[in-house]
């Protein structure tokens, strides 16, 4: 991720409710492109150089590996993801929120995949970041943290009705604006 959002990045988020409306059986009211909040971009964030990169990027590997080999902590991975990819469009309708598998090619249009996963809008929590943090955590000026509480079968079999507090970086286009406003007011 670029430290500003390229031509292809706007026209993206720009055709992500058309492409999202392409997929969905009802219509859209917002879409963005959503992007994970990368250890690369924590670690720039902290002023820290590739070297460092290198080595989050490891530490984290193999912390997933580990957490694979205790009994009950497979998936521990997902619970930071929320099980989502790197890059999907993430979607608005009157009645739910959908994550959308996007494929992008630079200089070509977006195109939306299978639904991923899909939550009901009622009682769904979004909370739009806070900038100083954001940029904090490297996020680029012209982006802005989005985090969604995810239901999580382990978390919610600790706490009904509690989601999984996941972050995720969208821009500061009107296409993401429209999805925060929808989401986290």
């Amino acid at each position: 991720m670029n430290d500003e959002m390229s031509a292809d990045e706007l026209r993206w988020n720009e055709q992500a409710l058309a492409a999202a409306g392409a997929v969905l059986s009802e219509p859209v009211q917002a879409a963005t492109v959503c992007n994970q909040l990368t250890i690369d971009m924590n670690v720039k964030g902290a002023g820290m150089g590739k070297g460092m990169q290198s080595m989050a990027k490891f530490g984290e590997k193999q912390g997933r590996f580990m957490s694979k080999l205790m009994p009950g902590m497979k998936g521990i991975g997902d619970m930071k993801t929320g099980g989502l990819p790197n890059s999907f469009v993430l979607a608005v309708t009157a009645s739910k929120v959908h994550a959308i598998q996007s494929k992008e090619k630079k200089g070509g249009d977006l195109t939306a995949g299978d639904v991923i996963s899909s939550w009901d809008r009622n009682g769904f929590q979004a909370k739009r970041g806070i900038d100083i943090a954001a940029s904090a955590q490297g996020v680029p000026a012209d982006r802005q943290l989005l985090t969604l509480y995810l239901p999580n079968e382990r978390v919610s079999n600790m706490m009904p009705g509690v989601g999984m507090p996941t972050q995720f970086v969208v821009g500061r286009d009107p296409a993401s604006e429209a999805v925060v406003s929808a989401l986290a007011g």
